[in-house]
């Protein structure tokens, strides 16, 4: 069972990382399914248990604090996907996505900087180096 549910998250955040490259932002509707998941993921179990679940809020509280903090250069959506992808994975894994994740951005945008395709105030949408994340950490 928690491998199919694995799997239909990654299918979730995939969806969510698709409206995100096309639309650079993601509607309401579309993220309030991601809590529909963890409750589901608490009960399929994994290794830190609920403990676990709940301690992988706190990449999630920290990018929410960040987007505040930097009046939305991160976006909240990105930080509410982290959230509940956080919940639903626990800590160690998501921290391994978030890490992946930052790596993945990193890489593109230096790439994309220096072929001049975008410049310092130019804006990426991050839910797609999640999807990657997830399934670095998934694997």
């Amino acid at each position: 069972m928690k491998t199919v549910l694995v799997a239909v998250y990654g299918v979730y955040l995939l969806i969510l990382a698709w409206i995100d490259f096309r639309n650079k932002q993601i509607p309401v509707k579309w993220l309030l399914i991601g809590p529909v998941f963890v409750p589901l993921f608490i009960y399929a179990g994994n290794d830190g248990g609920i403990l676990g679940n709940a301690l992988g809020l706190i990449p999630g509280v920290v990018f929410f604090c960040i987007s505040f903090i930097c009046k939305g250069q991160i976006g909240a959506a990105d930080a509410f996907a982290i959230l509940c992808t956080g919940a639903c994975i626990g800590l160690k894994a998501i921290i391994t996505a978030v890490s992946v994740s930052l790596f993945g951005v990193a890489v593109v945008s230096a790439v994309m900087l220096i072929s001049r395709k975008m410049n310092r105030k130019s804006t990426i949408p991050y839910i797609p180096f999640i999807f990657l994340g997830y399934v670095a950490a998934a694997l």
